[in-house]
């Protein structure tokens, strides 16, 4: 008997659909990652960076609003749950719990390292160093110190991170 009219639809879609795809050769999860998770890896990514932009400037405009708002912001860009279900996406079951062990690896070494680095930062930056710059035409005075030094730093960080999810994601 010759197939219904809708299961040859059907099969004329699905293979419309494969023929159509640019990216054949790639495998669905990093097909699946780089074209859906991009914009949310980049508000991200977006949001710590001008939480520790608006951190930094803080002191600049002596304010603890500006400070609690940065800190705010730096939260509101966690992305765990997105890591983890990218991880869930991308990663076959048998290695499932190896992949998360190494997500859970580098979170641990980020805590442990980060309080170093501004330790750090605090030494090289030295408290006695202040640099003012002022930018008159847009009203911006930027204080740079021991105090601000890890907020320039990080916004740095997330900078480059945004530049690499926009041009090699």
């Amino acid at each position: 008997p010759a197939p219904s009219s809708k299961q040859s639809q059907r099969r004329t879609t699905t293979t419309t659909v494969e023929e159509n795809n640019d990216d054949h050769d790639l495998p669905f999860s990093v097909r699946v990652v780089s074209t859906t998770y991009q914009r949310s890896l980049l508000v991200s990514a977006v949001l710590p960076f001008l939480g520790n932009l608006v951190y930094a400037l803080a002191i600049s405009y002596n304010s603890i609003a500006m400070a609690l708002i940065g800190r705010l912001l730096v939260g509101w860009g966690s992305a765990k749950v997105l890591n983890r279900h990218i991880i869930a996406t991308c990663v076959d079951w048998q290695h499932m719990t190896q992949a998360s062990a190494y997500f859970v690896t580098a979170g641990a070494t980020g805590i442990v390292v980060g309080p170093l680095l501004a330790g750090i930062l605090g030494t090289v930056a030295g408290r006695d160093i202040r640099i003012d710059l002022e930018l008159p035409h847009i009203g911006l005075e930027i204080v740079y110190n021991h105090a601000t030094s890890p907020g320039f730093v990080m916004s740095a960080a997330w900078l480059l991170q945004i530049l690499g999810l926009l041009f090699l994601f």
